[in-house]
């Protein structure tokens, strides 16, 4: 059952609208345009961060999720891995 399905049966998922297809391609328009300048301003943070591999762990999050991404941190500096906090 996809998650989508009401207890009806029937299908609560509706394709976007024009609009929100629209909004969603402006959206990642502006993502591509601003790409090059982001991977610029991210490089010399990712390699100061990196460690000895090359290898370095992202986490994003939403707001829904920041409550989570704090446990973590601070879980991480309780345990003394700063490190990964950089």
């Amino acid at each position: 059952v996809s998650r989508g399905r009401a207890t009806n049966g029937r299908n609560s998922l509706h394709p976007p609208k024009t609009k929100d297809i629209l909004s969603n391609f402006e959206d990642l328009s502006n993502y591509i345009k601003h790409f090059d300048d982001v991977v610029a301003e991210l490089k010399p943070i990712l390699e100061r961060v990196a460690d000895e591999n090359g290898s370095v762990i992202v986490l994003t999050c939403n707001k829904g999720q920041s409550e989570l991404l704090m446990n973590f941190a601070c879980s991480a500096r309780a345990r003394g891995l700063e490190d990964v906090l950089k």
